[in-house]
């Protein structure tokens, strides 16, 4: 029982980790636009440029991954209106 809560907190931290460093992605971006560096995401996540090829494999996996979030998050707020009462 102690295992599957210890790898349940290891995914929870590592998923942690990986919205952290999409946050730091996103803020990079939006500030220097699609040409942003992977050493300047790295900087703002306060990572090593190693660490963040770890996670996402090349800046494309990362803009996938971006890309992702964005559309999960516009998909959700579609769904919230769609679901909400209508005003007449």
């Amino acid at each position: 029982m102690g295992t599957t809560t210890q790898r349940d907190d290891q995914r929870s931290a590592a998923e942690r980790r990986r919205r952290e460093l999409l946050e730091a992605a996103d803020r990079v971006v939006l500030r220097d636009g699609p040409g942003a560096s992977m050493n300047a995401i790295a900087a703002e996540a306060g990572i090593t440029k190693p660490i963040l090829y770890r996670h996402f494999g090349d800046k494309g996996g990362l803009y996938r991954a971006l890309a992702v979030r964005h559309t999960d998050a516009l998909l959700d707020a579609l769904r919230a209106a769609l679901d909400a009462p209508r005003e007449r």
